[in-house]
């Protein structure tokens, strides 16, 4: 806008490019992934501290949603959870049989409401479960997304095993 105005005004008004001065972190992004064994040592950990967001850490290995569609859009269905995403895009995750195992817990019912939707801690909350017991376990602290990504790249690895196209893994 300033360089317009210059220009009507026949002076050189144009600005750089500002920015933040920061730069991406090392720690974030595609690459930053959960080891399986760091992984499997949070899980164990949620399995035997029962806790309302060391569920949803459980429930995340059975499903790879967001934090925060797993904390305000799951609803249960008869033989699928209903998950409400980002931008409202709806999704649904079959009930397996690891799936129906926590289902079945008493932390598990605690958290759903009379119509079925489950009522889980709030997105933060649940990250800062997920710091805390990895400091408690002395592990290198990731984000919940972290623990997605560990998961989709999992599933893709399965499918291309199964003889899928790159293509038709990825989707």
């Amino acid at each position: 806008a300033m360089s317009r105005l210059g220009n009507m005004t026949n002076h050189d008004w144009a600005v750089d490019k500002v920015t933040g001065g920061t730069s991406s972190s090392p720690d974030r992004g595609a690459e930053s992934v959960i080891s399986r064994e760091d992984f499997n040592k949070i899980l164990d950990y949620a399995k035997e501290n029962e806790s309302k967001s060391g569920m949803c850490i459980q429930l995340e290995k059975e499903l790879g949603v967001r934090v925060g569609d797993l904390a305000y859009g799951v609803q249960v269905k008869e033989d699928c959870l209903e998950i409400t995403c980002k931008n409202g895009k709806e999704l649904e995750r079959p009930i397996t049989p690891n799936l129906e195992e926590l289902l079945r817990t008493d932390v598990f019912k605690s958290m759903l409401d009379d119509q079925g939707h489950l009522r889980a801690p709030k997105d933060d909350s649940i990250n800062r479960y997920l710091q805390r017991v990895e400091d408690r376990l002395g592990l290198d602290r990731h984000s919940f997304h972290d623990l997605r990504r560990e998961i989709a790249q999992e599933k893709y690895d399965e499918l291309r095993n199964q003889g899928k196209s790159r293509e038709e893994a990825l989707g």
